[in-house]
């Protein structure tokens, strides 16, 4: 039997301000800020999850929002 698990969810915001974004997602997920710029470019801001838990990432987008 193949076992797997969601290890991430990525949330594509289509926004020019990630920071705002990353707030709006961490008020409305109950979800602290892990950091606003998770790899230094400003593409990717990271909220906050135990380490049993699928890691959260927001990643600035052009495109339509999606998950």
């Amino acid at each position: 039997m193949h076992r797997s698990r969601i290890s991430a969810y990525v949330l594509d915001c289509k926004t020019d301000n990630l920071k705002d974004a990353a707030e709006f997602w961490s008020k409305a997920l109950g979800r602290p800020v892990e950091t606003f710029d998770q790899d230094g470019d400003g593409k990717y801001a990271e909220l906050k999850t135990d380490a049993d838990e699928p890691f959260m990432l927001l990643q600035r987008v052009d495109h339509e929002a999606r998950i």
